[in-house]
């Protein structure tokens, strides 16, 4: 069964997230029509990857996807189809810290999000997710490294891999800080050219 939890800040806990403050004050986001249908606002935006396409709910940001090519409309109807409780609708003044928090980091001047977050995922998958929060900017660990931290032999590094491969919400959720056991950068769901440069703007590889 998949659940709903929102990521965030706790002294020692992800690089991620915020008060839930901020995410109250913008409710009015995010109802739709007389029926007071849950919106699921979402917004395309440029950025210096390229296009990206981000979705939330009244908690937070439930997905981000890099460079959204092709069509705006199959993208919009992914989203539906993932929400179908929720009503899309575009939104991008729901974005704007996203956007300014993205391109911070992508400069190199942002270190840590401070941003409401919403993934969807088994309670496996957000476990693995909130620990790789935990990985400090300009840090890296493998897979068999997480799987311990874990309480999870060895043997569960295909499995935590599987888990970031489903990560919804790439760079916010820092799954690119996950290598191979011997060091080596293995899958992304972004490729492995981003994935190098995303450490390179961390100062983790050498340029």
């Amino acid at each position: 069964m998949e659940a709903r939890s929102a990521l965030v800040d706790r002294g020692g806990g992800p690089t991620y997230g915020w008060k839930r403050g901020p995410v109250h004050a913008m409710k009015r986001f995010f109802t739709f029509g007389r029926k007071r249908q849950p919106a699921l606002n979402y917004a395309f935006f440029d950025t210096a990857l390229g296009e990206m396409a981000a979705a939330a709910t009244a908690t937070g940001i439930c997905r981000l996807q890099l460079r959204a090519s092709g069509s705006h409309d199959v993208v919009v109807e992914g989203f539906s189809e993932a929400w179908p409780d929720h009503k899309a609708r575009q939104a991008p003044q729901a974005f704007v810290d996203l956007r300014r928090q993205i391109e911070a980091y992508l400069g190199g001047d942002l270190q840590k999000f401070s941003l409401a977050l919403d993934p969807v995922g088994t309670a496996f998958r957000r476990e693995v997710w909130d620990e790789v929060g935990r990985v400090p900017y300009g840090s890296t660990i493998t897979y068999g490294e997480l799987a311990a931290r874990l309480g999870k032999d060895h043997s569960a590094s295909r499995a935590v891999g599987n888990a970031l491969g489903a990560n919804p919400l790439p760079i916010l959720i820092p799954c690119h800080r996950v290598l191979g056991s011997d060091g080596r950068l293995t899958g992304y769901g972004g490729g492995l050219e981003l994935k190098t440069r995303l450490l390179r703007i961390e100062g983790a590889l050498l340029l």
